[in-house]
């Protein structure tokens, strides 16, 4: 499934195999969030993402627990579901995405 995200200027393709499934993100130009990224330290896996049911539960907890660096937004990728992302020394960047049906 190809996606274009406009928010976030970028192209976002899936691949799935089993329970896994991995993100593939192009920007489209260069105001795309992951352009700066990019060019620091080429393409490689850079976080990991943890679904919820429980998204605003999980979500407060983590704010007393790590760095917030992207508040709530819905995703279009995900079919509009709230994701945020967090920074932890322990862990690194790590994003929840809200479950729902």
């Amino acid at each position: 499934m190809e996606v274009i995200d406009e928010l976030q200027n970028s192209r976002i393709q899936f691949m799935t195999n089993g329970q896994t499934k991995i993100e593939l993100i192009e920007p489209i130009n260069e105001n795309a969030p992951i352009v700066n990224l990019l060019r620091k330290v080429g393409s490689t896996p850079y976080h990991f993402c943890f679904s919820t049911d429980e998204f605003d539960t999980v979500f407060e907890e983590l704010k007393k627990k790590a760095v917030l660096i992207v508040d709530q937004v819905p995703a279009k990728a995900f079919d509009g579901k709230r994701i945020a992302f967090f920074y932890s020394k322990e862990i690194g960047l790590f994003e929840i995405l809200e479950k729902g049906e």
